[in-house]
């Protein structure tokens, strides 16, 4: 029986013995805590990487002319929706930042308990059309 799991396992397109989990111990102890707040009543920890990484997510998100405080007011809103990527899947959100620009979020979950968010991207998009209703 445990022999047939184990087979099943290695025929999963997703098993892959010799890679460690993309989210191990190692990982998540090389990023920097930005902070903790409150969401959906429960506390949330969004993990930033350091300014000085040129492959982390502060620097990718700088490139395309935000600021970490930015892309938080956009995740920690509980009144925004949040949606799925069509690329990737991943959870984002649309917004307006306190700056004035409207963006859109994605980030990846990578704890439940505690809530852990790392933001993977976010940039500038055009705003919403208003849509048009038949009269």
């Amino acid at each position: 029986m445990i022999e047939r799991q184990r087979a099943a396992r290695r025929r999963s397109a997703c098993y892959c013995p010799y890679r460690a989990p993309p989210y191990s111990k190692f990982h998540l102890t090389n990023r920097r805590f930005a902070f903790k707040v409150k969401m959906d009543g429960g506390m949330v920890t969004i993990l930033w990487d350091d300014a000085d990484d040129p492959k982390g997510n502060t620097a990718h998100v700088a490139e395309n002319g935000l600021t970490p405080e930015e892309v938080d007011e956009i995740i920690l809103d509980d009144s925004l929706p949040a949606a799925f990527s069509h690329s990737t899947g991943r959870p984002c959100k649309f917004g307006w930042t306190s700056t004035g620009v409207h963006i859109v979020v994605i980030w990846e979950e990578i704890l439940d308990d505690p809530r852990m968010l790392y933001p993977i991207t976010a940039y500038e998009v055009p705003p919403p059309r208003k849509s048009r209703r038949p009269r």
